[in-house]
């Protein structure tokens, strides 16, 4: 879990909330580098699980 906040939302230039996708909020834009990709991978990867019928879920 974060303390602070992942790399990719340090600049808000890279990322934006979008509402209406339950499986992830926020979302890159093209002007992310390769660094803040990484970071958001990481972020979904430490936020969700994938069940036993093979369903990922992600956490808030």
């Amino acid at each position: 879990m974060y303390q602070n906040k992942p790399y990719f939302m340090t600049n808000p230039k890279w990322y934006y909330y979008d509402p209406s996708d339950g499986e992830k909020g926020y979302k890159l834009t093209p002007e992310a580098p390769l660094e803040a990709q990484k970071s958001y991978d990481e972020f979904y990867a430490e936020h969700s699980y994938t069940d036993e019928n093979g369903n990922k879920w992600v956490c808030d």
